[in-house]
């Protein structure tokens, strides 16, 4: 009798268990209602980090941490384990939603198809980082860094307290591009063929250029410091304008 005890009381442990690590789950898979045309992305968070990473696959796979409350004073942030993935994640026609209100905390890794335009927001504090996207990019944030590496497409970002840095993969280039930043600094890295036309501008630091702008010298070769520039590299094509306050420009020719 003691040893059934002893068994229904470890299998109702082991059970319990299984509950537990499922209730702790923080992934979500969203099908896409056409995973053969290409899809969006719209993130929206009051404060938190984002990573996103382009892949092969046609779904779009979800791993969040949190969300959690602020803490009081210096108390830590407090795990709210109530709600899921699935209560900020909304489906439909290939746009998928994120959207995380004031005043919750929670960070995210997001895997979505290669193809895939993304609008990013963060609005108080937290990097994003994105690799792998080809599309037509928004991100916005506040008090953290900004990384797109290996991308295509066409870019429109903006930051305040924080850095932008931008590396476009070989492909050609022929999309519109604008950076802007506030006490950041901009890192911008094109194939050396690309031809744009330029505008640069910076208060109070310094353009460096690997480029050869046709209306002057490279910045990083220029014995004056240069801080503002508008002209064309390789003969001009696509449209190229950075700014920033208090943080320099460097463009770069992509290795």
């Amino acid at each position: 009798m003691k040893k059934n005890i002893k068994i229904i009381a470890l299998t109702v442990l082991i059970l319990l268990s299984f509950t537990i690590v499922k209730s702790q789950n923080r992934d979500l898979t969203v099908k896409l209602t056409n995973p053969l045309k290409a899809g969006k992305l719209n993130v929206e968070l009051f404060n938190g980090s984002i990573k996103i990473v382009g892949y092969s696959g046609k779904e779009v796979m979800i791993s969040a941490d949190g969300p959690y409350y602020p803490g009081k004073g210096n108390q830590k942030p407090v795990k709210d384990t109530s709600k899921k993935v699935s209560d900020f994640v909304s489906q439909e026609n290939n746009l998928v939603k994120i959207k995380v209100e004031q005043p919750l905390i929670m960070n995210f890794v997001i895997k979505v198809p290669r193809n895939f335009s993304l609008v990013i927001k963060v609005l108080t504090a937290g990097d994003v980082d994105v690799e792998k996207v080809d599309g037509d990019h928004e991100v916005s944030g506040i008090s953290g860094n900004i990384t797109l590496s290996n991308i295509s497409g066409s870019v429109l970002a903006n930051n305040v307290r924080g850095n932008i840095k931008v590396d476009f993969n070989p492909v050609k280039m022929d999309a519109p591009l604008a950076l802007s930043s506030v006490l950041g600094t901009i890192n911008l890295s094109l194939p050396a063929n690309v031809k744009a036309n330029v505008k640069l501008q910076t208060d109070f630091s310094e353009i460096h250029s690997d480029f050869y702008i046709d209306e002057g010298t490279p910045g990083q070769k220029s014995k004056n410091i240069i801080r503002r520039t508008i002209g064309k590299i390789n003969g001009g094509g696509s449209e190229i304008f950075i700014k920033t306050v208090g943080g320099n420009i460097y463009l770069r020719k992509r290795k």
